[in-house]
Order: structure tokens, then C-alpha cells, then sequence
């Protein structure tokens, strides 16, 4: 027969059980969350150290990858941390992503600026944008990314003040071809900039001659570029002065004249316009 003493002995040792239990779990659950957290935080702190302006914003839930991203704005632009619970789901996330970085699992990804991936530890880092500080940052802490769209550099960009009226779009391979289009980037000013030197070997130049438009307030950008199966498609994005915008009534050509990896694909040109208010 159990005694009144012996129930108050089972109970104080059950009390006691709970309360150990309860003392674990406050000691071990935020050591668990803190490792969940530990990479983006050393990478902010790394990034930090190296001289560029970090802050961590929060999570985020992206189609992308599974787990949210944490969040960090480093130099002002958006990097978003992927973190796994091992090396194996780590790989496999990784190897849903195109080389080139413009599809995930076989679906596209439309990104507004160039994608960068990068892999290391337990996480994937992806930074979509153009900074060159903030490239180089990341590489200098993560290595070379395992998938990127392939990188722009800008010969010319701007707006010329007489020229064809038509939009021309094409891929230049030789001196030749770069000789015409940089006239044509330049008409109306009195003076021809020295023609940049190319190594038509390794690079050829885009050009995205949007044609005569009505006014000022237009401008023309190649913001990305993907290597597809049979075709180099480059996306080329007409910016349109939108509400309230103060603009100039003179005929304008704007233009975008930017270098990219050779390739034997054809170039494809996609375009788009968007509007800016004022």
C-alpha cells in the first residue's frame, strides 16, 4: 500500500524531473537557435570588418529554396543567407540552380539585376546586383560563386542627339562592327571619345539602340544576359519618364553599349519598358 509519504516522494522526484528538464531546454534551445543563426551573423561580422556598412534586416520567405532567408543589407543592397541543417541539403539546393543562374529547379528566374550564387559551410548565399565592393566582398569571404549570370561590363551608356530613327539591337564581333556603333553612340558632339580596345577573343560588345524618342527622360539599360540551350538572350529595359517628370522637347537616341563573354549563340534580344515617376 502506498503511504501519503510515498506519494510525496514520487511527487517531489517527478517535480524534480520536469524542472531539470525544463532547465535543459532553456539551456539548449537558444544554443540551437543561435547556431541556425550563427552563419549570416559571421558573415555580417566578417563583411563588417572588411570595411562595408552591414545590417541585419530579418527573414524572409522567397520562392526559391526552402528554409526563409536571413537577410543582410550590406553597402545598402539586399544579400540573402539560405541556411541548411547539412552538407547533403545544401548540395542538394545547390544543384537546382542553372549555371548561369536565371533558373531554379528548371523554372526561370527573372531577376532585375545579375544573380550570384555562393556555397559555403552549411548555407548558399545569393546577392543579386551590380557592386562591384560588395562582389568582392563576398568573394573574398565565400570564394567564387557556384552559379552567376554572366558578368556586364559598360562601355556607354547614355543618350546621343541625332541618329537613326529606327532601334537597332545586336551583337558586335569585330573592331569594325564597335568602330560604326560607337559613332553612332556619339553623333552630335563635336569631338569622337577614343573607341575602347576589345579582345574580340574573349568578349564581344552589346548594342542597344532604342532609336529617336520625343523628349529627355528615356535611357536604355542592359541589365542582364542568360546562355540558353541555342541562344545568348539579352534583356535590354527602356526606362520612360512617368508622372511628374520635367522633361526636355528634344529628339533624343538613347543607347547601351556593354561587353559580355564571347559566345557562338546567337544574341536574342528581349526588351521592356518601364516607367519612372518623378
Amino acid at each position: 500500500m502506498i503511504t501519503m509519504r510515498r506519494l510525496y516522494l514520487l511527487a517531489a522526484v517527478a517535480l524534480t524531473a520536469i524542472l531539470a528538464v525544463a532547465m535543459l531546454a532553456a539551456y539548449f534551445l537558444p544554443v540551437a537557435r543561435q547556431e541556425s543563426r550563427s552563419f549570416a551573423s559571421s558573415l555580417a561580422a566578417a563583411l563588417s570588418a572588411a570595411g562595408m556598412e552591414v545590417q541585419e534586416v530579418g527573414t524572409l520567405a522567397l520562392p526559391y529554396f526552402e528554409p526563409r532567408a536571413k537577410v543582410l543589407a550590406v553597402n545598402g543592397q539586399d544579400v540573402q543567407v539560405f541556411e541548411y541543417a547539412s552538407p547533403a541539403e545544401v548540395a542538394t539546393a545547390a544543384g537546382q540552380v542553372a549555371p548561369d543562374g536565371t533558373a531554379i529547379a528548371g523554372k526561370p528566374a527573372d531577376w532585375p539585376e545579375p544573380a550570384r550564387f555562393y556555397r559555403k559551410g552549411n548555407a548558399i548565399v545569393l546577392y543579386v546586383g551590380r557592386d562591384p565592393a560588395v562582389r568582392a566582398a563576398l568573394e573574398t569571404q565565400l570564394g567564387q560563386p557556384f552559379a552567376a549570370s554572366p558578368s556586364l561590363t559598360t562601355l556607354a551608356k547614355g543618350v546621343a542627339f541625332s541618329g537613326p530613327e529606327d532601334a537597332s539591337l545586336y551583337a558586335i564581333n569585330s573592331s569594325a562592327g564597335l568602330k560604326t556603333a560607337w559613332a553612332r553612340a556619339n553623333q552630335g558632339y563635336e569631338q569622337l571619345p577614343s573607341m575602347p580596345t576589345i579582345d574580340f577573343t574573349q568578349q564581344q560588345v552589346l548594342a542597344a539602340f532604342l532609336g529617336q524618342r520625343p523628349s529627355s527622360g528615356y535611357y536604355a539599360e542592359i541589365y542582364n544576359v542568360t546562355v540558353e540551350d541555342a541562344v545568348t538572350r539579352v534583356y535590354v529595359r527602356e526606362t520612360t519618364p512617368g508622372k511628374g517628370c520635367i522633361v526636355f522637347q528634344s529628339l533624343t537616341y538613347p543607347f547601351h553599349l556593354a561587353t559580355v563573354a564571347v559566345s557562338d549563340k546567337p544574341a536574342v534580344f528581349t526588351t521592356e519598358a518601364v516607367a519612372r515617376n518623378c
